[in-house]
C-alpha cells in the first residue's frame, strides 16, 4: 500500500477543488514511510498549489502510520502531525483511508478518504460503500473528483 501513487477520488468534506490532491508515497528499507501529496486550492480566482511532505513509521499490523508533516503553500509554511488508517484496499485499485491531524494537541481535522491508483478513475468496487457504511458515511454525499477539473500540479513528478 505504502508505496506509488494515490489519486484523492472522494473525500468527506471540502471545498470542490478539496479533492485534487495526488500522493506519492515510499517505504523505505528501514520501514519508515515518506509520503508526498501535491495539490491546490482556488482563493479568489487565483490558483495556490500547495504540497506536504510527510515521514514517519508504520505501526505493527501494517495498516496504520503516524507521520510529521510538513505543509507549503506560497511562503507559508506549517508543522502537524497526521495519523492514518488504511481502511481497507485491493492495493492495485481502491483504498479507503482515514486520517487525523494535530498541531500541539491541537485538532486540526479529521477525513475519510477514497483513492484511486489511477489517474482520472474513481474505484467501483463495493467494498469502498460498504467500508465507509460501517464507519457512519456514504459515498454519495462526499465531495468526488468527477465534479471538478483537477489541474496538474507543476511540481509532481
Amino acid at each position: 500500500y505504502f508505496k506509488g501513487h494515490w489519486y484523492l477520488s472522494y473525500i468527506n468534506s471540502a471545498a470542490p477543488t478539496g479533492v485534487c490532491r495526488v500522493s506519492k508515497l515510499e517505504l523505505l528499507e528501514d520501514g519508515s514511510v515518506h509520503k508526498k501529496t501535491y495539490g491546490y486550492k482556488e482563493v479568489g480566482g487565483v490558483t495556490e498549489f500547495e504540497e506536504t511532505h510527510c515521514n514517519g513509521t508504520l505501526g505493527s499490523d501494517k495498516a496504520k502510520v503516524k507521520l510529521q508533516c510538513h505543509y507549503l503553500k506560497n511562503s507559508e509554511a506549517k508543522n502537524y502531525e497526521m495519523d492514518g488508517t488504511v481502511l481497507d484496499t485491493d492495493y492495485d485499485n481502491f483504498s479507503v483511508y482515514y486520517i487525523c491531524a494535530n498541531r500541539g494537541g491541537e485538532n486540526l481535522g479529521d477525513h475519510f478518504l477514497v483513492a484511486s491508483r489511477h489517474k482520472g478513475e474513481e474505484p467501483t468496487d463495493s467494498r469502498v460503500a460498504e467500508t465507509l457504511k460501517k464507519h457512519g458515511h456514504f459515498l454519495d454525499k462526499f465531495v468526488s473528483r468527477k465534479n471538478v477539473e483537477c489541474k496538474d500540479h507543476p511540481d509532481f513528478k
